[in-house]
């Protein structure tokens, strides 16, 4: 009814006035609404925007007439209908700030998610031509600021330290500005922490830190899905870590330092292991089931290393008998003769698959 929200209204951002606190404005999929009665009311405000697909707002705090917005561009549908819009008063008309912003569509054949889209955004505290944009999705992992109230955008992407995580890009998953000093921001990816102290001329990772000989240690703040721990059955020190996109990570010093440990494997596959078994007679031998996503291309490997798992050689593949699919229990006869280990292992959707030269050729056992 007039006056009220859709009842199916999916709030993305809620954003109150910097000097009116019965002043709110939110965005949903179908657009900004505000409200002058502290959320009692709310009135559209979508002149000027292509569609309603409305995601983050940003309000200059010492003036609030300026909001930036952004809004998602459907992936795949030309014409291009993202970016950032901008009102100058007070959200009733919005105007499109595009000059800069990369656009790229998904071609035929390609995956949806690669039309360019941006979410994140402040604006400086006094100064409303300033303003900071990030880019959202696996193809677009930029920073972009302007200082000309939009008008045009550059990348200031100049990441000056990385840290550890390199295989995967910084997508702005979140972006935030000190309220002390504008020219302190930090921005956060699914995996990664930068800050910049200069007004995103340059961002340091503040996520972790890659030591001198290889080993890599957190710093506090982890961001990563850890899918399984294994413990080494000579040793509690030495324990191994299998992560979503991440891979294996080993420690050797009671999860104080670590290594990511992926090298012999498919770049597709660096994800779990989901299971892994060791040779009771070899302390460096060991096997991993490697790979935790079911999709075309990924769907699992067996490996194996003679080195603690350092590095790896792919053994249970289909060509040696070994269907595609996810292996979550790997077990090692320790009755059977070390020079040829038998090994068992669950596929997903084909059942319990047997080695018995360690791993290098594979019979089904479903009888």
């Amino acid at each position: 009814k007039p006056g009220s929200l859709p009842q199916d209204a999916r709030i993305n951002d809620l954003v109150l006035h910097p000097q009116d606190r019965n002043h709110l404005y939110l965005t949903c999929q179908y657009g900004v609404y505000q409200s002058g009665d502290g959320g009692g009311s709310w009135t559209p405000t979508v002149t000027g925007l292509p569609h309603g697909r409305a995601r983050r707002l940003a309000i200059c705090r010492t003036q609030p007439n300026v909001i930036y917005l952004t809004i998602r561009a459907e992936p795949g549908k030309p014409p291009w209908e993202g970016g950032v819009y901008k009102s100058t008063d007070g959200g009733n008309l919005w105007e499109p700030c595009l000059d800069g912003l990369a656009q790229r569509l998904s071609k035929q054949g390609e995956a949806r998610q690669k039309t360019f889209n941006y979410d994140r955004l402040v604006v400086h505290p006094t100064d409303p031509d300033v303003v900071y944009v990030g880019g959202l999705g696996w193809g677009n992992h930029r920073m972009y600021k302007t200082a000309d109230g939009g008008r045009s955008w550059q990348s200031i992407t100049n990441i000056v330290d990385r840290g550890w995580i390199t295989f995967n890009g910084a997508s702005v998953m979140c972006l935030s500005m000190s309220s002390q000093d504008p020219d302190v921001l930090y921005w956060g990816s699914s995996m990664h922490v930068f800050q910049s102290t200069d007004g995103g001329a340059s961002w340091y990772q503040r996520y972790g830190e890659a030591l001198t000989d290889g080993r890599i240690r957190g710093s506090g703040l982890e961001v990563t899905c850890v899918l399984n721990v294994f413990v080494h059955p000579k040793g509690p020190n030495r324990l191994y870590f299998g992560y979503a996109d991440i891979g294996l990570l080993i420690t050797d010093d009671a999860a104080t330092t670590f290594r990511r440990c992926v090298e012999g494997i498919d770049r597709g596959l660096h994800e779990g292991p989901l299971s892994m078994a060791f040779d009771p007679d070899d302390s460096e031998h060991c096997w991993a089931g490697f790979g935790w996503r079911s999709t075309a291309g990924r769907a699992g490997v067996v490996a194996e290393s003679t080195d603690g798992g350092r590095t790896w050689r792919q053994l249970g593949t289909p060509e040696t008998g070994l269907p595609a699919g996810l292996h979550r229990a790997l077990l090692v006869d320790r009755s059977s003769p070390s020079h040829t280990r038998r090994l068992l292992t669950t596929a997903s959707g084909h059942g319990v698959y047997a080695s018995e030269d360690g791993g290098h050729t594979w019979e089904p056992c479903n009888d």
